[in-house]
């Protein structure tokens, strides 16, 4: 088993017709799942059978509960959803056993035993002014010049990310003027 972080993913891709059967049989859509990936995870080959890939397990935080995801990396930063489903109470079990947050704690604190001193309770103006931001990339196709392309590749892992810090700074630019 491996304990791992993503650091930089910028495209998650599924088979649409597979994130509605998934939803159906576990109550979980595949645009939550991203989320698994922007925290530890825990992971390990699926030997289960010989896909014709290199298929993943991973157990990580999706919104507030413990989840366990199927998926396979394709390239360093794409991953594509197999599928997801809720952690059983034994996997929780297990997963609480690799954090040094005290997970039960948590779950059994009242709200006045919260320590507020440092991080003030969030009121009703927070919530009201408060705006939700998500990192919103989209997974597209583009067609880059082969030499362009390859130059961004040899500058490392991230080179997608690159490119759209790029686009992102030629975008803010142009919408001054």
């Amino acid at each position: 088993m491996y304990k791992c972080k993503y650091l930089e993913i910028d495209a998650f891709f599924w088979d649409e017709n597979k994130n509605q059967i998934n939803i159906r049989k576990h109550g979980i859509d595949f645009n939550d799942v991203s989320e698994i990936f922007n925290h530890d995870i825990l992971v390990n080959l699926d030997l289960r059978n010989n896909f014709d890939e290199e298929r993943w397990i991973g157990i990580g935080w999706i919104k507030v509960f413990l989840g366990v995801v199927v998926y396979v990396e394709r390239h360093e930063e794409v991953i594509r959803m197999i599928s997801a489903r809720k952690a059983t109470k034994f996997e929780v079990k297990n997963m609480k056993n690799t954090s040094k947050t005290d997970l039960n704690n948590m779950k059994n604190m009242k709200d006045k035993d919260i320590d507020t001193s440092d991080i003030p309770e969030l009121d009703d103006a927070f919530f009201k002014n408060a705006i939700l931001k998500t990192p919103g990339k989209k997974p597209i196709t583009i067609r880059l010049d082969t030499d362009v392309l390859e130059w961004f590749k040899g500058q490392g892992q991230g080179y997608q990310s690159r490119i759209n810090q790029l686009l992102r700074r030629y975008m803010e630019t142009h919408q001054s003027h």
